[in-house]
């Protein structure tokens, strides 16, 4: 006998994220005695259907969902979103008849259905209102939003709009969603007309967030004390010494707790992309901030969270072993400055993922949903302090290669080095180096902008050839050559992407609003624009312009956040930047 019904799909944490926080909504205003809720993972109770070779076909498609998501594909991402409607047609009967039978199975009314995803709604709508005639009953559906209101939300508008044109079901939807960017001469009842049809649509009521985030009244009492401590939860035993590693100095944990004690004057920077980072771009932010660190001037010190997957439990984490291997390298070539401190961390209840995000000078995240929504209240919160120069970036996929042949040589040059080096030590390391050794290799490659295959094939080679007995000098000079050739390829795709570029500075001046603008703008306007378009997926990139906005966010990647970061959190002299974004 439910208070409620809730739909959500673990398709990345957004979904699950917003059904949380409005059924623990809920039970606060009803009495957690009082309201009882049933939880329906669509993946799990909708979509439970066996196929050989593949298994159940839900958990398949929320696993692709999520791999492609930890592995920064975003052409697969935009592919799946493209097919959803194939999707709901194929799998209409499926969820309409397992929605029906569920709620047939209810002995009482639920006061609402409430849906944190809008796949398969026309379905999941059309059940409800057969049930309703069944027993009489008057089921609303009430879907919540978990991304900034656009036509590119994909996943979210095609679904609403179909139960908004069908007149027999848009008087049983009602929609949540924050308050929309409109164009000139726009309304918003217009807006939602256009996208949602006849739907009731409500765009004042609090984000469906966590609770740790709207009690902003305690954030500000703790970000304003004159030393913060953030309780870094200790999920497995290994990672009190990746963190001691990163901080430079043992400490003493405290309860399955590793307590980072920040001075008001310190800067803090944050980084959690997603539930499920990509390896490469988490370290290409590593790197981005340790060689701007090295730079900064001043008796502060600086901080540096940055979220590193899941727990380890039976399977190991490769991501938290990349930045322990990075640390170990920095470390080793003392790069990593005095005053610079790095946390990695996994897994921190809503708490101190809160207050980290309150107490930082720089947040870098991606723009899914949820996290647009954390992001966007706690800079709209009246009572919670803003720190002086704290800046927002959104973190683009695109552009991670090199742009200038300088840069090119560098990288080269230290992926060289690395090289050179294991040949030197080879004489007098254990098998076991060449094992550690192989993954910041890869990573190097990464950041050169070698595709994976290619570097998995250079590195393995390099590492055959340095593991022998006697590795001849015409064979270590091929791989060099190898390395060259892949480095020009690279310079070449510099090249068409420049070309790109001013593809879209022509394009631009074509346009009347952008008659007076200079070269120099028109540039920093077309490399924004190709940042959110070739390295976030559409819905996710209008999340990103809608906190630009609202909050002032940037769109940039590691190599194009450099005079960024340079301006704001390092506070260096911003001549040093090779580039202007």
């Amino acid at each position: 006998m439910p208070s409620a019904v809730f739909f959500s799909a673990p398709l990345g944490n957004g979904h699950v994220t917003a059904k949380n926080a409005l059924i623990h909504r809920n039970e606060e205003l009803h009495g957690k005695q009082n309201f009882t809720a049933v939880d329906v993972d669509i993946t799990k109770r909708i979509f439970n259907i066996w196929i050989p070779f593949i298994g159940n076909i839900g958990d398949y498609a929320a696993n692709q969902w999520n791999s492609a998501q930890k592995a920064g594909n975003l052409s697969s991402l935009q592919r799946f979103s493209g097919l959803q409607w194939l999707a709901e047609m194929i799998a209409y009967p499926i969820v309409y008849f397992k929605v029906k039978w569920l709620l047939e199975e209810l002995k009482e009314e639920p006061q609402f259905l409430i849906s944190t995803q809008a796949f398969s709604l026309h379905a999941m709508t059309n059940a409800m209102r057969t049930v309703n005639k069944a027993k009489n009953w008057n089921m609303k559906m009430h879907v919540h939003m978990t991304d900034m209101p656009s036509k590119e939300a994909t996943h979210f508008i095609p679904s609403i709009k179909k139960v908004g044109d069908d007149r027999n079901l848009s008087h049983l939807v009602t929609l949540y969603a924050p308050k929309p960017l409109l164009k000139d001469s726009q309304t918003e009842e217009s807006f939602w007309k256009e996208h949602c049809g006849n739907v009731r649509v409500i765009s004042t009521d609090p984000f469906p967030i966590r609770k740790a985030f709207l009690e902003t009244k305690k954030l500000a009492e703790k970000v304003s004390q004159e030393e913060l401590t953030i309780p870094i939860r200790i999920n497995n035993p290994n990672e009190v010494a990746i963190i001691e590693k990163g901080m430079g100095l043992p400490q003493q944990t405290e309860e399955n707790r590793y307590p980072i004690r920040i001075q008001k004057n310190d800067n803090v920077g944050f980084l959690m992309l997603g539930s499920q980072p990509t390896t490469t771009s988490v370290i290409a932010w590593l790197q981005t901030f340790i060689n701007e660190g090295a730079k900064a001037t001043g008796e502060k010190d600086y901080y540096f969270f940055l979220y590193s997957g899941a727990p380890e439990k039976d399977q190991q984490n490769p991501l938290l072993r990349a930045v322990e291997q990075e640390i170990d390298i920095l470390r080793k070539n003392n790069r990593i400055p005095d005053n610079f401190h790095i946390i990695p961390f996994t897994h921190q209840g809503p708490e101190e993922i809160a207050l980290m995000m309150a107490r930082s000078d720089l947040t870098i995240t991606r723009s899914g949903g949820a996290t647009s929504m954390e992001l966007l209240h706690l800079h709209q919160a009246p009572d919670l302090p803003k720190r002086e120069g704290r800046c927002t970036i959104i973190h683009s996929e695109a552009l991670t290669r090199p742009k200038d042949q300088e840069t090119l040589d560098a990288l080269k040059q230290n992926l060289t080095e690395l090289l050179q080096r294991g040949l030197s030590e080879r004489p007098s390391t254990e098998p076991s180096f060449w094992e550690q050794v192989r993954e910041p290799m890869l990573n190097n490659c990464a950041a050169l902008g070698i595709p994976r295959s290619q570097r998995e094939h250079l590195v393995d080679n390099v590492l055959s050839i340095y593991q022998q007995q006697d590795p001849s000098k015409e064979s270590i000079e091929n791989v060099l050559k190898e390395l060259d050739s892949i480095v020009q390829y690279i310079s070449s795709q510099g090249i068409a992407r420049e070309q790109n570029i001013q593809r879209k500075v022509r394009n631009l001046q074509q346009k009347s609003k952008y008659s007076n603008w200079t070269e120099e703008q028109l540039v920093k306007r077309a490399t924004k624009k190709l940042l959110a378009e070739e390295g976030i997926i559409p819905w996710e990139a209008k999340n990103a312009k809608y906190l630009h906005r609202r909050m002032g966010a940037q769109v940039v990647n590691p190599e194009y956040s450099i005079p960024y970061l340079s301006e704001t959190f390092f506070g260096n002299n911003p001549s040093i930047a090779r580039k202007t974004i």
